[in-house]
């Protein structure tokens, strides 16, 4: 699948292939990638086992952008949902 990991990346659990790192982080499986540089930062996850996916993207270095993206994780239900759209605007 496009979305499996392929190669393990230095943290435990963690995996990269075909464009998609691959975590579980709190007990969730999540799909996605990030990245950035000098006054731009971008992420993208799917939760896809629950239905959620969100994207953040903002005009700050990419380290400045990962408690936004820490809090979104936190917000979002566990479990399985339906479906889900956030937008959050910085």
């Amino acid at each position: 699948m496009v979305t499996s990991g392929k190669v393990e990346m230095g943290a435990s659990g963690r995996k990269y292939g075909y464009g998609f790192g691959e975590e579980v982080s709190e007990g969730r499986h999540i799909v996605g990638h990030n990245g950035g540089g000098p006054g731009i930062g971008a992420n993208f996850d799917m939760f896809l086992e629950e239905g959620y996916t969100t994207v953040v993207l903002g005009n700050y270095d990419p380290p400045a952008m990962m408690p936004v993206v820490a809090k979104i994780r936190e917000l979002l239900p566990a479990g399985s949902a339906s479906s889900a759209q956030t937008t959050i605007k910085q």
